[in-house]
């Protein structure tokens, strides 16, 4: 072909390559990006969510695979501006419905983080958070696009903050002023107290640290409200109803109408809370800031047979009221022998008001002489409970007890039934005192008793025709479990084995590495494990291990699990010195 000609024909093949790129370029571009779906596209009765999900779900895992993005960072403290290891960071987005747009990572040991979570669309909002147990959480919102490495999304983390509690009226949602609030933590005397009220109905407090804290609010014509609040990110705020509450008053008379001052009325709500007060000269009582519920009134005065009344209810805003008549009781009295006629000394004798009146109860011990006497019982129908160490635990029910036939008596004989009995030893024969022992069959309640300087015990009252499951609990030595024990059995010397102990570090070349969970247990019982963390030195410690051979296992993030088998722990012995150096799980 001549030079001439291929000159003029230049300029087309340019043109048509020209076409051809843009082509393949627009092509490409519709494979890796999802459609983007608007309100007018979705449908009736689908939202737009709804439709990026089905638009991912159509998406082939290689098309997934290219759109993915990068997001680091750094976590630091605010107080010295230390670099935080093992913080774990997250970052997710509403729709996407796959393992990875739901990154996770831990910070590294020099701080810094790396997560690369999907998109669902060439645009899109990830919620990023630093989470962990003693600092306050923090959570950023970020803008990134497919491929895109956003660097610099940093966290300062800090273990104080400011919180605001909203309080308002559960009815008109008005903010309720003026209430009294406190804030305390529950395994200290530390309150803290409020530092401002404005605007009306938000309560602010300073500088609180992460944890689980008592909020109470007292407020005038309101329910007293008594919650949990916990503290676990910056700048938190909470909200909470307040109900208008209820009273409850009457009097508590004689059957001839004369008050009684002194006596003492409790209110047992639906759920088990009893709040009480006590009747003044005039014999009236009342009940302030009661909230809408169901519950039984009651009184009881020494020189009057108890009673509790049948149920009540309380509405919201409603001052109810209700009188009680205390009535003079009867005696009832009696003896506990053993089938011998021997007098039981310390049997301990209930009698249980039968029906809805559970906290009708009468509870006493027999004196030296095997006898008890209980005053001012009520007129009504009642189950008898008897036990005593080394006897079958007796009941009796429906026994009635009326005020026209005057003080009333009750005698019982206690069967004492099968015994089982041994010896308890450490391994190297020496007696051990003080051991916890129980037989449980799983019916009524279990047995008790302790081996003596001498490590003897016996068990007596058992049910003949039961088995029971001894259990020892000894305060140095290995708990141990006997199954399948008959009454009436010699255990013999019962052998408890002492606690060995386990104790190492975990570094990463001559570097400790803290809050590095490890995980130990026995062969022979792979359901129970026991779990711990490494200090601030890298330092693990385990005490009180059954003797045994034992299965080891170290899981850090960002470095590969590492186990070691049969490891033996004897008793007495410390495994101690234990140096467990783990190795990255990609090349740092």
């Amino acid at each position: 072909m001549s030079q001439k000609r291929l000159q003029a024909i230049a300029p087309f093949v340019s043109i048509a390559l020209l076409l051809l790129l843009l082509y393949f370029l627009v092509r490409r571009g519709n494979e890796e990006t999802p459609q983007k779906i608007d309100k007018g596209q979705t449908g009736q009765g689908r939202t737009t969510d709804e439709n990026k999900r089905e638009e991912w779900r159509k998406l082939t895992l290689k098309e997934k695979g290219n759109l993915s993005a990068t997001i680091r960072g750094t976590v630091t403290c605010v107080d010295n501006g230390a670099l935080l290891y093992g913080i774990a960071v997250s970052c997710e987005v509403s729709y996407v419905e796959d393992a990875r747009s739901k990154a996770a990572t831990r910070s590294r040991l020099d701080g810094t983080y790396e997560l690369n979570p999907l998109l669902g669309q060439s645009l899109e909002t990830f919620q990023v958070s630093a989470v962990s147990k003693r600092w306050l959480t923090q959570r950023r919102e970020v803008d990134i696009r497919i491929g895109e490495t956003l660097e610099n999304v940093n966290f300062i983390l800090t273990d104080t903050t400011d919180i605001t509690i909203t309080l308002i009226d559960a009815d008109d949602n008005s903010p309720v002023t003026r209430a009294e609030v406190t804030l305390r933590e529950p395994k200290s005397k530390a309150i803290y107290k409020l530092d401002s009220e404005m605007p009306p109905g938000d309560y602010y407090f300073k500088n609180i640290r992460k944890n689980y804290y008592q909020f109470t609010a007292q407020a005038e014509g309101y329910v007293e409200l008594m919650t949990g609040v916990r503290v676990v990110e910056e700048n938190q705020k909470f909200r909470f109803r307040l109900g208008q509450c209820s009273t409850l008053s009457g009097r508590v008379t004689d059957p001839n109408g004369f008050p009684i001052a002194g006596a003492y009325v409790f209110f047992r709500m639906a759920g088990g809370m009893i709040t009480r007060t006590i009747t003044d000269e005039y014999g009236d009582y009342i009940f302030n800031r009661l909230k809408p519920c169901q519950g039984e009134i009651g009184a009881e005065h020494p020189d009057y047979a108890k009673r509790v009344d049948a149920v009540i209810e309380i509405e919201k805003g409603e001052n109810a009221t209700h009188d009680i008549v205390l009535a003079k009781g009867v005696a009832v009295f009696g003896t506990v022998e053993d089938l011998n006629g021997t007098p039981l000394v310390n049997a301990e004798v209930r009698m249980i008001m039968e029906f809805f009146h559970t906290g009708m109860t009468h509870i006493g011990k027999t004196d030296k002489e095997g006898k008890y006497r209980f005053e001012n019982v009520a007129p009504a129908k009642y189950t008898f409970q008897i036990q005593a160490t080394g006897y079958i635990t007796k009941f009796e029910q429906h026994f009635q007890v009326e005020v026209d036939a005057g003080d009333q008596q009750k005698d019982f004989a206690l069967d004492p039934g099968g015994r089982i009995l041994g010896r308890v030893q450490d391994s190297s024969g020496e007696p051990i005192a003080g051991v916890s022992i129980s037989a449980e069959s799983g019916f009524g309640f279990p047995a008790k008793t302790k081996s003596d300087e001498n490590g003897d015990f016996e068990i007596g009252g058992l049910a003949l025709d039961q088995e029971y499951n001894v259990i020892f609990t000894p305060r140095n030595n290995a708990y141990r479990k006997m199954p399948g024990v008959s009454p009436n059995t010699d255990l013999g010397v019962v052998t408890l084995e002492s606690y060995g102990s386990l104790k190492g570090t975990v570094v990463w070349g001559n570097t400790p590495l803290p809050v590095v969970r490890v995980v130990v247990w026995r062969l022979e019982d792979p359901s129970f494990k026991n779990a711990m963390f490494t200090d601030e030195n890298g330092i693990f410690f385990k005490k009180e291990l059954r003797p045994g051979i034992y299965h080891l296992e170290v899981n850090a993030a960002g470095f590969r699990k590492h186990a070691i088998d049969n490891l033996d722990i004897k008793e007495n012995t410390a495994v101690e010195d234990m140096i467990i150096n783990l190795t990255p799980s990609k090349p740092r």
